[in-house]
């Protein structure tokens, strides 16, 4: 798999056509992707998710569990740009 994040991305305008550009930063990692199937591995990692956003017990519905698709990411390998 490969994912690409960008951050404080904005418009550098410049006099002529040519001189335009942007700032940004950006990440990419490669690695490889792998569906979590067992309901006790997606709750572990969704009570990871989940302590960093709303701390406390999260019960999670059966039905909502078995359509919840958790993606667990090995990565591989990692490359970092930054302009302006």
């Amino acid at each position: 798999m490969c994912l690409e994040l960008e951050a404080g991305v904005s418009l550098k305008p410049g006099v002529k056509a040519c001189d335009w550009g942007m700032n940004f930063r950006s990440v990419i990692a490669f690695g490889r992707a792998e569906r979590v199937e067992s309901p006790e591995a997606k709750r572990r990692a969704l009570d990871l998710i989940m302590a960093r956003y709303a701390p406390g017990v999260v019960d999670y519905l059966e039905a909502a569990l078995s359509k919840t698709v958790v993606i667990q990411v090995e990565v591989m390998n990692v490359t970092g740009k930054k302009s302006g």
